[in-house]
């Protein structure tokens, strides 16, 4: 009966374990698809590395339980709904779909990272307050999309925003402004309805995706070297009322607002109104 109770025991605790270890391989850091962690693209013995790069899990409390990550793939997947916090100060890439789902996870800290893949934190419903990635100039599809508690986030020196990166963060900006002051692109959906939006700033872009900010809360827009305009990219901004895009030569099907749209038609035929390439600038 006895050796029954221990083999049950260790049952329980081979999960916790298995994965209590971060190891470390040839090559560059990365965090590969899924859950796992490892510090190389294959090859090389496994050693540990430093006790500072960890996963705290949320366990009901104030405080989480820290496990370290493994080399494993889908280590983490059983953990999704419970990662509190990811700290890697030495990491620089981050894959597709790495932390994705993880609905608990409010603390970030990857000073160090340059590229995050596809999904990375697709719903990641406690990312809030000063999410920052300050090396990071690579993001892809989806990467933040239904973060629908994320206020604020730094990313300077980001060159272009993927399609549907911010996709539905409906709180994303609220008294903070939301500025990429590097970037030369915005894709497709990427702010889409992020309702309190209210200032963005992004001076060096020159092309702005399908429905890019629709139903954003901007009250302004300025994009001084924008060329190129997806269908729709500003509709069903209602609290738009002036747009800046100086180098616009032709204005998308449903650019803006409807009321807004009607306007411009207007304004087109009134000499006595600045218009500059049929953008009405207040």
């Amino acid at each position: 009966m006895k050796k029954l109770i221990v083999f049950l025991l260790l049952l329980i605790l081979l999960p916790f374990v298995s994965y209590a270890q971060i190891w470390e391989g040839d090559g560059g850091d990365a965090i590969q698809e899924g859950f796992g962690f490892s510090n190389g693209s294959g090859g090389g013995t496994p050693s540990p590395v430093s006790f500072t790069d960890s996963i705290t899990l949320y366990n009901g409390g104030s405080n989480g339980i820290t496990f370290m990550a493994s080399e494993s793939v889908s280590g983490f997947s059983t953990y999704a709904n419970t990662i509190q916090g990811v700290n890697f100060p030495t990491l620089t890439q981050i894959g597709n779909d790495a932390f994705a789902n993880c609905s608990r996870l409010s603390d970030v800290r990857l000073p160090n990272v340059t590229t995050i893949g596809d999904r990375a934190f697709i719903n990641c419903h406690g990312l809030q307050y000063d999410i920052s990635f300050p090396n990071v100039s690579d993001i892809g599809v989806s990467t933040f999309e239904n973060c629908i508690n994320l206020r604020n986030i730094s990313i300077p020196e980001l060159r272009s925003i993927d399609s549907r990166a911010f996709y539905c963060c409906s709180k994303l900006g609220g008294s903070y402004e939301i500025s990429f002051p590097l970037a030369t692109a915005i894709g497709d959906y990427a702010f889409y309805i992020c309702r309190d939006m209210g200032s963005f700033s992004a001076p060096l872009v020159t092309s702005i995706g399908q429905s890019a900010f629709y139903q954003a809360g901007l009250s302004s827009v300025n994009f001084p070297l924008a060329t190129s305009l997806g269908i729709a990219p500003f509709s069903n901004c209602y609290s738009l009322t002036s747009a800046s895009l100086p180098m616009v030569t032709t204005v998308t099907e449903n650019c803006f607002e409807k009321d807004m749209n009607a306007m411009i038609k207007e304004l087109e035929q009134d000499e006595n109104t600045k218009v500059i390439n049929k953008i009405r600038v207040m």
